[in-house]
């Protein structure tokens, strides 16, 4: 797993770039007489804070054209702030094509590759209704917004532009009028699949859907509508990976759109079967025991959702993901599925509902038309949530309300959930404490890792009645031996429950 940890690291945490981590059997190294591994760098374990990002080495410097470039700041409506959960593609008329430039940064900005006199950049992204609002819940809208390169070429929305010298930009974002949630999933078969939008309410005119594979230029798809849904039926090939862009027009006649990424995976089930989902945000691992398991799927959407079964002062924590198999048979065996968010996707919420080890993943129940809790168990270190999964369907991550404090709700002085807290002080050197609480009796174990995955130190509190504890690390491993500054990781397991939390030793 550690290879999987590292390809995951760099993706997530260097600028979304991938980096695949050449593994064992892969045919590019061979084993060295004696192992059956491959020994890394730290294999001798002598030198505990190496550092593997030395190895990652770019051939040539990064760096745009110094032509054909503009700097975009996206901003959101009446509050004028930043708006760092834009996405940002840019449309060439002159060539039918839809080019996906990638995210903002925290700043809101980006640099647009390629701009000609006529292109259009355009613009979306979820946000919490606060945000812009300024009122209360964890519900969400949509912004969006389009701007032409020069005075010439005509918005791809029908709408009214903005237009912008090519190589500067300040986009202010629209948010949909109107109360237009979706749930978007897609079923495949052995060829496509069908694409389809659970609506809480119907457009007034039916929507359109583009489909891109990959090639810059997407094919036109019609929507039939019925009862409470739009579906379109996608024959084409679907490879990799691809993206679904849905047009459609808010109640004051506005048009809006936004897009809906998916990859794809053809499986042996003899081997590994994992598939990431969109720019890592999700993950879905099956066990080996579905023999007839050839191929899966995973939409990821940005865009609001239906909250029925859901809290209204809950907070969405990542995007939405709709994963499907072929041939849909039951799923066997232990499978699971990871849901990974950012920290601001929780921030401005009640205090029930802004912890993160609150987060739980829930599945859409397509008869019902609500969501419906499945569970999971939370990394706060990582950010990501991971729930068994039994069958395929749609799953988004939620917080829940949780008690606060000790003894709430009675008079036994007893935890009334399992809680680690942050440990303090952080950063430390050269000890810190790790406290946590443990609803009902259970048997206690705290693991301590390095950034490399390493395990360094166990606490073995064996079996602990419900209850308040701490435990005091010295930065020793279990040699007793010092390890170096750096980052490291605590995760405390109590029976079911298990959480983990980041540190940092300076010396």
């Amino acid at each position: 797993s550690c290879w999987d940890y590292f390809e995951y690291k760099w993706s997530k945490f260097y600028g979304h770039v991938d980096v695949p981590i050449l593994r064992p059997g892969d045919g590019y190294r061979t084993l060295l007489a004696g192992y059956d591994y491959i020994p890394g760098p730290n294999d001798n374990m002598s030198n505990l804070d190496y550092d593997v990002g030395a190895l990652v080495v770019f051939p040539e410097p990064v760096a745009p054209s110094a032509t054909n470039t503009t700097a975009i700041t996206v901003i959101t409506p009446t509050v004028g702030g930043p708006f760092t959960k834009a996405s940002v593609a840019l449309r060439k008329p002159s060539e039918m094509r839809m080019i996906f430039e990638g995210k903002v940064d925290t700043l809101g900005r980006l640099r647009v590759l390629g701009v000609s006199a006529g292109d259009t950049i355009l613009a979306s992204g979820r946000v919490k209704v606060d945000s812009v609002t300024k009122s209360s819940g964890g519900q969400d809208s949509w912004l969006y917004g389009e701007a032409v390169a020069g005075a010439t070429g005509k918005s791809p929305l029908g709408n009214t532009f903005q237009s912008f010298a090519t190589d500067s930009l300040q986009m202010a974002l629209n948010q949909i009028a109107g109360n237009f949630p979706l749930i978007a999933h897609m079923d495949i078969d052995s060829v496509g699949g069908t694409y389809q939008l659970d609506a809480l309410n119907l457009f007034t005119n039916n929507p359109t859907v583009d489909f891109d594979h990959g090639s810059g230029n997407p094919v036109s798809h019609s929507f039939s509508a019925n009862a409470n849904s739009y579906s379109a039926d996608i024959t084409d090939s679907l490879g990799a990976s691809g993206t679904f862009t849905v047009r459609a027009a808010d109640d004051s006649g506005a048009a809006f759109y936004f897009n809906t990424e998916y990859t794809a995976a053809q499986f042996d089930s003899t081997v590994d079967l994992t598939l990431k989902g969109p720019d890592g945000a999700s993950e879905a691992t099956f066990d080996t025991a579905n023999a007839g398991l050839t191929a899966a799927l995973i939409l990821s959407s940005p865009y609001p959702v239906m909250r029925t079964g859901i809290d209204p002062a809950a907070l969405q924590a990542g995007d939405v993901h709709s994963l499907s198999i072929y041939p849909n048979n039951v799923l066997t065996g232990e499978n699971s599925f990871t849901i990974r968010y950012d920290d601001d996707d929780i921030t401005g919420g009640t205090a029930a509902f802004s912890d993160q080890s609150s987060i739980r993943i829930f599945r859409w129940n397509d008869a019902a038309q609500q969501w419906e809790i499945i569970g999971g168990e939370v990394d706060t270190a990582h950010n990501e949530v991971t729930a068994l999964l039994t069958q395929t369907g749609t799953y988004a991550a939620f917080t829940t309300e949780l008690p606060t404090g000790v003894g709430e709700g009675g008079d036994s002085g007893l935890p009334r959930r399992f809680e680690v807290r942050q440990n303090y002080p952080n950063p430390f050197n050269p000890t810190t404490v790790i406290s946590y609480s443990i609803p009902v009796a259970a048997d206690v174990t705290i693991d301590i890792y390095n950034v490399l995955g390493e395990r360094v130190r166990t606490f073995r509190q064996g079996k602990q009645i419900a209850g308040t504890y701490s435990v005091i690390w010295h930065a020793d491993n279990d040699r007793g031996e010092g390890v170096a500054s750096g980052i490291y990781f605590y995760r405390v397991t109590a029976g079911n429950f298990q959480l983990t939390k980041k540190m940092i030793l300076l010396k």
